[in-house]
């Protein structure tokens, strides 16, 4: 596992979870994004967005099923799915777009885990709601390097109402973000 599936098998696994293929139709595929250009140098600050799947009786727990790793021109320099450590009970295709497919031959939790962490590492990282990714990878980033979209960026991101709104367009504050003094 160089971390580069992605899960291309052309099927939507839907068969494996019959709940989930019969009553939901996946509204997203989770899937590696496709460069804007030709530029995926890793960049001082990257953005971040993991996909989760439901563990446990009731499918609430999340567990990490997919991460993806951008640099500032928005281009993927890592992409990976995972096997939690536990059973899957709930795949949330609905919104994560994980099916079983995608994680038959993927890497399990531990290896990617480590991967992102060394990626991470030293840079700014930008994502919303940062705080669930990170607690789905198992570790935490210095809060000076962290750029929250959904916590306090006001001034970047809250529409008159105050309420945060998710990335739209990264490709401008990327750069912004990253030179940002406040967390």
């Amino acid at each position: 596992g160089d971390g580069s599936g992605d899960g291309g098998d052309g099927s939507d696994g839907g068969g494996d979870d019959s709940r989930n293929s019969r009553l939901l139709k996946p509204s997203r595929r989770a899937h590696k994004p496709q460069p804007l250009s030709e530029d995926t140098s890793m960049t001082d600050v990257v953005a971040l967005d993991c996909e989760m799947v439901g563990v446990g009786a009731s499918g609430f727990e999340s567990r990490l099923a997919s991460v993806c790793i951008v640099n500032k021109f928005l281009n993927p320099v890592y992409f990976s799915y995972c096997v939690p450590p536990v059973p899957i009970t709930d795949y949330r295709t609905q919104w994560s777009g994980v099916t079983p497919a995608h994680l038959r031959k993927a890497p399990p939790f531990e290896q990617v885990q480590r991967e992102v962490a060394e990626i991470v590492r030293g840079r700014v990282v930008v994502g919303h709601d940062l705080i669930n990714d990170f607690q789905v990878l198992g570790f935490s980033h210095p809060q000076q390097l962290v750029r929250d979209t959904a916590r306090g960026l006001p001034r970047f991101f809250c529409r008159g109402s105050g309420r945060p709104r998710k990335l739209r367009r990264s490709d401008r504050i990327l750069t912004a973000l990253g030179n940002s003094s406040k967390a």
